[in-house]
Formats: C-alpha cells, sequence, structure tokens
C-alpha cells in the first residue's frame, strides 16, 4: 500500500534474522538457530541466530555470555550471548562445516579450528580477534577433521579426520595417534578427570577395536569393544568424573560400560519413541548436575528429522525428545547443553 506521502507499506513475513520491520506483531523469529537448556532437557531457550546456519556451537567455559560457532562462510563470535554475531575469521571458500572448533578449557582465549578442504588448522590465541596457521593434520586438500580439545586443559589437540591426529601444542605441530588394532585408527575420546588418558578405536568397516594411553600415546593396552558383529565405535564420550564410565555409539545401539571398557553393556531401544542416531555426538553431564549420570544425544522421534533427548542412566531410558531439525549438541559448563538448528 502507498501512502500521501509517497510512503510504501509492505506486509507479509520472511525468515531472514536481519529484515529490518516497524511495530512488527513477531519482531523476532520464533525459531532460533542455537538453543540451551539447563533443566536436564526440561525446557529450551533461544540463543540467538548467527547470520547463517552453523554448526557447532563451542561456549566459552569461563566468558558465559561468550559464543563461537562456525558455520559454511566461516566462524563466528558473540560477545552478548548470542544476541549479536559478528565474523571473525572467513574460510577460503564457501563449503559445509564439519565441527572442527574448540576452545581450550586450560585458556579460555585459545581458540582452533579446522578450515574445510585446506585441511590446515587455524589457531587464535587472543580470543578469536587475529588467527595464525598451525599444522596440517590431515594430510589431504578435502580434510573435514571434528576437533576435540583436551578437557583436562593440557593444551592438547585431536583431529579426527582420515585417521587420528595429536597436537600437545594447540595445533602448531600434529603426530599421528595409533592404537593398535588390525584397522585404521578412527574415534578418540580424552578423559577429563585424567590428564594423558585417551581412549582410541580402530575400524574397518562394521569391526573394529579399542585402546587407552595414559600418556598421550606413547604406550597402549587394549580394551573391550562392545561385544557385536559392529563393533566398530562411531562416537565415544567419557565420564567427566569417572574415568571408567563410558558411552559408545555403534552401527547398531549405544553401549555402556562402567569398568573401564572391560566389559559393556548394550542399551535397550525406548520401545521406538526416540531412537539415538549413533553416528551423531552425545555428551555426558557431570555428576554435579544429574547424580544418575546425564545423558545428551540426538536421533529420531518419527518426525522426519533429528531431535534432541535426554536421558537420566546413561541410554537406557529416555525422556520425551525435543526439538526437530537439530544438527548438533555440545555440552557446556553450568549443566548447560546447547543445539544448533537449520532454519534455512
Amino acid at each position: 500500500a502507498t501512502g500521501s506521502r509517497g510512503d510504501i507499506y509492505v506486509a507479509g513475513t520472511t525468515s531472514s534474522p536481519d529484515f529490518l520491520t516497524k511495530n512488527a506483531a513477531q519482531p523476532a523469529l520464533g525459531e532460533a538457530r542455537i538453543l540451551r537448556t539447563t533443566d536436564l532437557g526440561v525446557t529450551w531457550t533461544r540463543v540467538g541466530n548467527p547470520p547463517q546456519d552453523v554448526n557447532p556451537i563451542v561456549p566459552d567455559p569461563v566468558a558465559p555470555l561468550v559464543l563461537f560457532a562456525g558455520g559454511g562462510k566461516g566462524i563466528y563470535k558473540s560477545v552478548d550471548g548470542g544476541v549479536t554475531w559478528r565474523l571473525v575469521y572467513a574460510f577460503l571458500s564457501l563449503s559445509s562445516f564439519s565441527g572442527g572448533l574448540a576452545i581450550d578449557p586450560g585458556n579460555h582465549l585459545r581458540v582452533a579450528t579446522v578450515e574445510p578442504f585446506s585441511g590446515r588448522l587455524i589457531r587464535s590465541v587472543d580470543g578469536g580477534e587475529q588467527w595464525t596457521a598451525g599444522g596440517s593434520p590431515c594430510r589431504l586438500s578435502f580434510c573435514q577433521g571434528q576437533l576435540t580439545a583436551d578437557p583436562t586443559g593440557s593444551g592438547a589437540l585431536i583431529v579426527s579426520s582420515f585417521g587420528l591426529w595429536l597436537s600437545l601444542d594447540w595445533g602448531l605441530t600434529f603426530q599421528p595417534l595409533a592404537p593398535p588394532g588390525f584397522w585404521s585408527p578412527s574415534v578418540a575420546a580424552f578423559v577429563p578427570s585424567r590428564p594423558g588418558w585417551i581412549y582410541a578405536g580402530t575400524a574397518a568397516g562394521v569391526s573394529g577395536s579399542l585402546a587407552l594411553t595414559t600418556d598421550f600415546g606413547a604406550t597402549w593396552a587394549s580394551k573391550a569393544a562392545p561385544p557385536n558383529t559392529f563393533s566398530a565405535i562411531l562416537n565415544l564420550a567419557v565420564d567427566p568424573d569417572d574415568a571408567n564410565r563410558l558411552v559408545a555409539g555403534t552401527p547398531d545401539a549405544l553401549y555402556a560400560s562402567s569398568d573401564g571398557a572391560a566389559t559393556w553393556t548394550r542399551e535397550p531401544s525406548n520401545g521406538g519413541t526416540f531412537q539415538p542416531q549413533t553416528h551423531l555426538a552425545f555428551g555426558i553431564l557431570s555428576r554435579s548436575c544429574a547424580s544418575a549420570g546425564g545423558l545428551f544425544a540426538l536421533g529420531s522421534a518419527g518426525a522426519g528429522s533429528n531431535a534432541v533427548a535426554y536421558s537420566p542412566d546413561y541410554g537406557a531410558t529416555w525422556k520425551t525428545p525435543k526439538l526437530t531439525s537439530v544438527t548438533s549438541l555440545t555440552v557446556g559448563p553450568g549443566c548447560a547443553a546447547y543445539i544448533t538448528r537449520t532454519l534455512t
């Protein structure tokens, strides 16, 4: 509609998070690309909308309002709890981002990412304001690695992509992480309560093995893999407070161990209500947040896209799944869990 002064009025809807409106009935998107829960998944609150879909989000372990997120264009940073975002590192070319983003719990100013396709590790030591190139862990021009920081704050990093690569100097140099086994190194998890401890597995097809190092890979002790034809571990998480408590995702199910991977228990399905996607990351909460052992996971809830659900008993049972179109999950400080979602 046009007004007598030549003004033009436009009414309608938009999916743009930064489209300027005047006195809109709903001035902000009802959906959000990032949500957070601090009550074990009972409720989820909007954190914010970076300029594009992101995967994953990494909260600062010291400054609760500082958040980092990775998308196809690069790395975004928010210093106001997700209200506003800015691009702090642009990738050399547009691409899908597979989750290579981490903050050092021992020095929250150190941030690292694995740049898609180039395989370079890009590191920052000033909270993401300036970035420099580190080592090239994957040795391949199309590497897209998962990046994990040592929760004990040692400054160690593991890149999981076409093998396992370990850095002890926040990404300046890398060396192969080579657990014993007949197959290729495939998955690794730091033990949050034990510096130098890393569980790592090898895999070929659906078969795999598991081992433990207590000295950053110098020596290894073989452990039992989940007792199934599908013994390859796709994802692995260790209890923050108990080095002997592990949860592993294999091609057919979740498995839990309470004795340092000496034995495993196959977790039952939840009657079809929620089926964990074992190839997607899951997170174990500290016992200070959930005394019986809380576990978040992504999976199918019959809605055609990934939902998120909370288990109070390491995957034996699940609470009602929440949300749809969930792409990543991160367990953060203060008993918080963050998820990212696609809006486009």
